[in-house]
């Protein structure tokens, strides 16, 4: 268990009963007044920020497997976004559900 400082982002693992409502959401009490400390924190763990796409022209990013994607378009509106060498296209969104670890190479050039 890491030891976080103030700013991380952290998973805390509280033990007390899960409630499923009906949208499919969660909650830790039957009630809707639910007060902090009520419940018993069993760990508290360090987690990474989320990964976070460059957003410039030509940004580039290695995939898993180490394939090249290459940011194309700037506007966010404008489908596919990233290409690869191979001539596939992904959106933002996709790239990052489907390639697994991504790792920036480059962050990109500004459009001017």
């Amino acid at each position: 268990m890491s030891t976080p400082k103030v700013g991380d982002r952290v998973r805390v693992v509280i033990e007390d009963t899960v409630y499923i409502n009906r949208d499919g959401s969660f909650s830790l009490s039957a009630t809707v007044d639910i007060r902090v400390g009520e419940f018993g924190v069993v760990s508290i763990e360090v987690i990474e920020q989320p990964f976070v796409l460059p957003t410039k022209l030509w940004a580039q990013v290695l995939d898993s497997v180490g394939q090249l994607w290459t940011r194309k378009y700037l506007d966010e509106s404008v489908n596919p976004e990233w290409a690869n060498l191979s001539g596939s296209y992904l959106s933002s969104k996709r790239l990052r559900e489907s390639r697994g670890a991504l790792r920036v190479i480059s962050e990109g050039v500004d459009d001017e």
